[in-house]
């Protein structure tokens, strides 16, 4: 949202939005137009922050991943089922992280290639290598 809209949604009062139904709510929604209190409004701005990805783990997504697979209860049927979407649920933790990772190389000088690396090579040979049984 550019700057002159923000201002002007923060400018806007309880009679710029809302029509009262009775006499007092006229009054009391007039007496706040007059002195012109603005409606509070939140806006998210980062200030030369970037935000990043947040991980697989602390997604909605991953709720209902969990709750799909805890319904199949496939525990009661294979051995290391538990361990085994684990450690694909860390791996899609890991690809997410690889993904910030390659965006702040491009922002950050204190990031290179070498981290991007570190990143492939532990999503292979950590959880990648520990999905299979």
């Amino acid at each position: 949202m550019d700057a002159e809209k923000l201002k002007q949604r923060n400018k806007l009062t309880a009679l710029d939005i809302y029509t009262p139904r009775t006499e007092k709510e006229f009054e009391l929604l007039s007496e706040a137009h007059s002195k012109k209190r603005p409606i509070v409004g939140q806006v998210s701005r980062y200030d030369g922050y970037m935000q990043l990805k947040p991980p697989f783990t602390a997604s909605d997504e991953y709720n209902f991943m969990d709750a799909f697979f805890g319904g199949l209860k496939l525990e009661d049927f294979f051995e290391y089922s538990d361990e085994c979407i684990n450690a694909f649920v860390w791996l899609v933790d890991d690809a997410y992280y690889l993904e910030n990772n390659i965006t702040l190389v491009d922002k950050n000088q204190t990031e290179n290639a070498w981290h991007i690396y570190l990143n492939v090579t532990y999503m292979i040979g950590g959880k990648g290598s520990e999905i299979l049984p």
